[in-house]
């Protein structure tokens, strides 16, 4: 099949090794790209204390915060936990003992034991680093929960731009488009907005959360008279992205 992998580079990588490795052809067209941002690390290492949780969402919070952190602080005395396992691997690298959920998402997060039924009066501070605007269903529901919580932000994302008659042609010929987050999603809508009908009838969607709002679109559109209706997609849940996932349910559109 011809897969479109919009992962940002630094990500997208062994996904689309192990996607060439299996005879596919892959299309690198990233749906975001990320920038650094500044961090205030002298307030960030004055405030933690010893058993915090730590949520690390991505691998490039991962980078950004290890070389930012790892010489000014025990890194081993808080609790990490990753999102998704490539994070993971960054933070085991360090030397740092780390859960990760099997969902690899924010749902999957707030079903770890580590926010089951402890009293609110002992309950750590949650630090949380994402990137700018990432993750806020998990923060917005610890929030609500009563739990502590800190986001940190050290890159922020961006929508890239495409020249579209370099990647129009790619696009028409797809089979399958991989979409891992709600805002590469809004993103893929705003880039092809001028351009109907180039969507692949086949969507890989990382989560329950990012499938309805998938799906919610496509109802939309065919139920809005303003808008022309769009062909019918298949959408594919996936709960991560490692690569024999993915490989998996491409097997299942065959």
């Amino acid at each position: 099949m011809i897969v479109i992998n919009t992962r940002p580079a630094g990500r997208r990588e062994p996904l689309t090794q192990a996607l060439e490795q299996a005879g596919h052809t892959v299309l690198e067209l990233p749906l975001l790209t990320l920038q650094p941002l500044p961090v205030d690390v002298n307030a960030i290492t004055a405030t933690m204390q010893a058993q915090d949780i730590v949520v690390v969402v991505s691998p490039m919070a991962a980078g950004k915060m290890l070389e930012a952190l790892q010489f000014r602080l025990v890194l081993s005395r808080f609790r990490w936990i990753a999102v998704g396992a490539g994070t993971a691997r960054l933070l085991r690298q360090a030397g740092l003992c780390v859960s990760c959920p099997a969902l690899e998402t924010s749902e999957g997060l707030l079903a770890l034991p580590h926010f089951q039924a402890l009293p609110s009066r002992i309950r750590p501070a949650v630090w949380v680093m994402r990137g700018r605007g990432g993750r806020r269903l998990l923060s917005d529901e610890l929030t609500a929960q009563g739990w502590p919580v800190h986001s940190i932000e050290w890159y922020e994302r961006q929508c890239p731009q495409w020249q579209w008659d370099a990647v129009a042609n790619q696009i028409e010929q797809a089979d399958v488009l991989l979409i891992s987050s709600g805002e590469s999603w809004q993103n893929w809508l705003s880039l092809t907005a001028d351009h109907q009908n180039v969507a692949p009838k086949r969507i890989l969607a990382l989560g329950e959360r990012v499938c309805q709002l998938i799906d919610n679109h496509f109802a939309l559109t065919k139920t809005d008279a303003r808008i022309q209706p769009e062909p019918r997609c298949q959408i594919y849940r996936i709960d991560d992205l490692q690569p024999d996932t993915v490989l998996q349910a491409l097997a299942a559109f065959c």
